[in-house]
């Protein structure tokens, strides 16, 4: 690009001053308005190298940046914000009981109620039912007398649990 550039203005400057002979040879009265002009040239073209070096030196001013910078931001695809918040549950639940508890639970206790609700159970006054329908697993990390964890870094519930936790509510 440097190279490119230089020999552009390099051609350019050559053009001016042979031009500034040309305007003298053929008309002496014009020669002084000739050599202002040649001037005005390469102080252009000075100018221009010099834009040239500094953008090749700072590539992060470079004028694809800038325009980029004018263009419009495309609308991105977002990701609503309940559906972030569950995975960082599952993620979180995973990861420390803690978690677990205070998080993914109450995620799925509100799933297990409304699909349980579904065949006119419920989780708190017909507790006995309400296992039979989630089976171990899930009752297990569902029940309401589930105590809270004493240690808060202690590693959370097992990923397969969540998840046949989870297998276990869809098909409710």
């Amino acid at each position: 690009m440097i190279k490119h550039s230089l020999r552009s203005a390099g051609i350019l400057a050559i053009l001016a001053v042979v031009l500034v002979f040309t305007v003298g040879y053929i008309s002496p009265k014009l020669l002084p308005i000739a050599i202002f002009i040649n001037l005005l040239v390469w102080l252009a073209l000075s100018i221009w190298i010099l834009v040239r070096l500094i953008l090749h030196w700072h590539p992060y001013l470079a004028i694809d940046n800038f325009r980029s910078a004018l263009a419009r931001i495309p609308a991105e695809q977002s990701v609503p914000l309940e559906l972030t918040e569950t995975v960082n549950a599952v993620r979180f639940g995973a990861t420390s009981n803690f978690d677990f508890y205070y998080r993914l639970r109450p995620i799925l206790i509100n799933i297990a109620i409304h699909r349980l609700a579904r065949h006119s159970l419920d989780l708190e006054q017909q507790p006995e039912l309400a296992q039979q329908a989630l089976g171990v697993i899930a009752w297990d990390l569902i029940r309401p007398d589930r105590p809270p964890p004493t240690e808060r870094q202690r590693h959370g519930v097992a990923l397969r649990d969540i998840a046949a936790t989870i297998a276990v509510l869809e098909e409710l």
